[in-house]
């Protein structure tokens, strides 16, 4: 479904990534993970088209995403941002509704269908109640919440997520993730930006790990926890235990002393 060799991005002289190759089966759940300012977002940003790479190919279902009709693009692939965008005064139900312009186009007016779709995926997001609440008004985990909802109206085959629990407390932000795993059980395509490394590790099957701008790490999520490989990762010891219900590997960083700052 996604399809990246030797792909090369960076911003004046310095690279954020390069050489990268990554290959994503259609209905395919992966964590892409590391450290801050490993090149997490700017991968999704260059997998639908926001990043124009310095070298290399991203192809979505067999096409170049930077030759892809913007129409085209916005039925295949739908992104929920890091940051939540600024956003005019419309309410929740109009912000969700604008994730249906892939399907009727920007110059008409939503039909019932359309708002039958932004409805229901409010209510997948636990935001119903926030439907007609002007956007400005909603706090950050609220409106992670619409525009979680926002992605999931535009039904398309390929969702991409930067950290969509950041601004969620962990009722919601475990939640989001069973939402995804819904998703991925219908054959959707998801590549989600994540830092919680044990939340993940419950439903992802495959982690790709970024380091400085390559892949260090790509493989099931079962074998990417080891003692060494996240020292050397993110600079910081960790402790690996089992989860006692999931039975899946667990990552708890070790107190460090207050002088002390993380490696690389």
């Amino acid at each position: 479904m996604i399809s990246i060799d030797n792909l090369c991005v960076g911003f004046g002289r310095r690279l954020v990534l390069e050489g990268i190759h990554l290959h994503v089966a259609r209905g395919e759940w992966i964590a892409v993970v590391g450290k801050n300012g490993c090149g997490k977002t700017t991968l999704l940003r260059t997998i639908c088209a926001l990043t124009r790479p310095q070298a290399g190919t991203v192809l979505v279902a067999g096409t170049c995403v930077q030759r892809m009709a913007a129409l085209t693009r916005a039925r295949t692939l739908a992104m929920v941002p890091q940051r939540p965008p600024t956003l005019p005064p419309l309410t929740a139900l109009d912000v969700v509704l604008l994730g249906r312009f892939a399907h009727s186009g920007p110059f008409r007016a939503p039909s019932g269908h359309d708002r039958a779709v932004a409805e229901a995926c409010l209510a997948e997001t636990g935001a119903a109640h926030l439907a007609h609440r002007l956007a400005p008004t909603l706090s950050a985990g609220e409106l992670s919440r619409v525009l979680l909802a926002q992605a999931l109206a535009q039904e398309t085959p390929v969702l991409l997520l930067d950290e969509p629990a950041a601004h969620l407390d962990p009722s919601w932000a475990i939640t989001v993730l069973s939402i995804l795993a819904k998703r991925h059980q219908t054959g959707q395509t998801i590549v989600l930006v994540a830092h919680d490394l044990n939340g993940a590790a419950l439903y992802c099957p495959r982690f790709v790990a970024l380091d400085r701008g390559r892949v260090v790490y790509d493989g099931p999520a079962r074998d990417f926890f080891t003692a060494n490989r996240l020292r050397d990762l993110y600079g910081t010891p960790f402790h690996l235990v089992r989860h006692p219900v999931a039975d899946v590997p667990q990552a708890l960083p070790l107190p460090v002393s207050a002088d002390r700052t993380p490696t690389h």
